[in-house]
């Protein structure tokens, strides 16, 4: 009798096994990678939607479970080099699809868009080599996305692009008596550097070469009003310059008689430390013959607001 019970027993752990295994695999089924791309933002800017219709390249490396990027690194395995993500039908993935490897998490980088020529290495991050700011294409990228695991997202990777470069905003605001207008005719930056070389690991940081240019924000008259009024913005390489705000105004009295024309107003230097997905807007307070500024910095923003 007790070895029926025995066996009664037996048979019941090895039910409750299979079981286990079963439920296993139910919950655990077999993932392909896919992503979900977004570009973070600062307060001046809702966080915004990747672009749908621009590619973006991957790498992707995985470890055991139990091992984390930052201390087993070396060890990982390569399951894509500079791999290409499309959307598909609302589907963002790379073709051929790419399924998660059993027991083991993920770690991502990303930068965009394909027009970049970049690279990837463990020592660098992500690198752009001889990129010029000029082109008019603006460069996205991911801090690493490390040890990502298929049990909590479904096989699908959240993709944070940040701004490679800085956003530099100038305001504007007449100071001047009160029976004076200003028309500001220009507001320029000199000796900005605008070449360099990314390299996003240990800490995303630009080497500018020499070469400089002068980058001008006032692109038409515009009356300086009593408040504070956008002038104009750019996209610029992430650099540390001591820089001053050449203005070039034009002075008229309350009645619109044109009292002096082209009078240039030179700032103090502009401390400029422009560091990477930040957004600095500099508001100008103008006189006749002076102009004082203040500065707000923000994180990163939606790059797509240029």
């Amino acid at each position: 009798m007790k070895r029926i019970e025995t066996y009664i027993l037996l048979l019941l752990l090895l039910v409750a096994v299979i079981s286990c295994t079963d439920e296993e695999k139910e919950y655990q089924p077999d993932l392909y990678v896919s992503f979900n791309p977004a570009i973070t933002a600062n307060t001046r800017a809702q966080a915004g939607e990747y672009p749908q219709e621009v590619p973006f390249a991957v790498w992707l490396y995985s470890l055991p479970e139990k091992k984390t990027w930052s201390k087993y690194h070396s060890n990982a395995t390569l399951l894509a080099d500079k791999a290409v993500v499309t959307n598909n039908d609302g589907c963002w993935s790379n073709i051929p699809a790419i399924f998660w490897p059993h027991k083991q998490n993920i770690t991502a980088f990303a930068y965009s868009p394909l027009d970049i020529d970049a690279d990837y290495s463990h020592t660098e991050g992500i690198t752009i080599e001889e990129f010029d700011v000029t082109s008019g294409c603006y460069p996205l990228f991911t801090y690493p996305i490390t040890d990502i695991s298929s049990r909590y997202n479904g096989g699908c990777i959240a993709v944070p692009f940040v701004s490679a470069l800085a956003k530099i905003e100038f305001r504007a605001r007449s100071m001047a008596q009160i029976d004076t207008v200003l028309h500001l005719r220009s507001l320029s930056l000199d000796n900005v550097h605008y070449k360099g070389r990314f390299n996003s690991s240990p800490r995303a940081t630009w080497t500018p070469t020499d070469e400089v240019i002068s980058l001008e924000f006032c692109e038409e008259d515009i009356p300086v009003e009593v408040s504070s009024q956008i002038i104009g913005s750019k996209m610029v390489l992430p650099q540390t310059a001591s820089l001053p705000v050449i203005l070039v105004v034009d002075v008229y009295d309350n009645e619109g008689t044109l009292v002096e024309a082209g009078r240039k107003i030179v700032s103090r230097p502009l401390e400029c430390n422009w560091n990477v997905g930040k957004y600095y807007s500099y508001t100008l307070n103008i006189t006749t013959d002076s102009v004082t500024f203040t500065t707000d910095i923000f994180d990163n923003y939606d790059a797509r607001n240029k």
